[in-house]
């Protein structure tokens, strides 16, 4: 009986830990989409930055033309 036991503790020891390490994946692909995105924000953001500003050229430009 003891060896069913200590066994049956074994196995949930591991069960425990397979938890705790597929809560490590869970939490560390979290992290990754998070970057991700975040890195994803500031390409938009340059880009909306850079088509504004040849805009603004091009508008100036095209103002100045009509004067």
């Amino acid at each position: 009986m003891s060896d069913k036991a200590s066994c049956s503790r074994a196995l949930d020891v591991r069960a425990l830990n397979f938890e705790d390490d597929n809560a490590k994946d869970g939490e560390k692909q979290q992290e990754i989409k998070s970057k991700d995105i975040e890195q994803q924000d500031e390409m938009v953001n340059s880009l909306k930055f850079e088509i504004l500003s040849y805009l603004e050229l091009h508008m100036r430009r095209w103002v100045q033309y009509l004067r």
